[in-house]
């Protein structure tokens, strides 16, 4: 199986440290991959600073880029 973890920095539910504890857990598992993206939020869209509920109620898109990472995560496992 593939496995593709996606965090952003900005997310304030989950911490970086729960994202490094997931990629120490899953370190050296075939077809894993991570990303870890400095502006982005819980939502997986575009924060200037970390995030809160607030967010939620806040029209939004994901970011392209995350959007072209996991299209291009589908594709390599063709």
């Amino acid at each position: 199986p593939r496995t593709l973890v996606l965090h952003g920095v900005n997310d304030f539910q989950v911490s970086v440290r729960d994202f490094e504890l997931w990629k120490s857990a899953l370190a050296g598992k075939k077809g894993t991959e991570f990303k870890l993206y400095p502006k982005i939020s819980h939502i997986l869209t575009e924060q200037s600073e970390k995030g809160t509920a607030v967010q939620y109620r806040m029209p939004g898109n994901v970011a392209d880029y995350v959007i072209n990472d996991i299209a291009a995560w589908i594709k390599s496992g063709s």
